[in-house]
């Protein structure tokens, strides 16, 4: 099943990803911390300004 030869390509085309058939990129694991605390703040910096733009008729109760 899905023997074969590996699909052929050039080894001189460089990308900023790492180019084809990448293995994981040098500090993957520290950039995916800083992607996820960016997220984080974000998210939360969103919900705090929901927070503050909110205007109810009624209070909850």
């Amino acid at each position: 099943m899905g023997g074969g030869p590996q699909i052929p390509y050039p080894k001189w085309v460089w990308t900023p990803v790492g180019g084809w058939y990448n293995n994981y990129p040098k500090n993957y694991q520290r950039n995916g911390l800083i992607m996820a605390a960016g997220w984080f703040a974000a998210v939360t910096a969103i919900f705090q300004l929901s927070i503050r733009c909110e205007r109810r008729a009624v209070a909850p109760h």
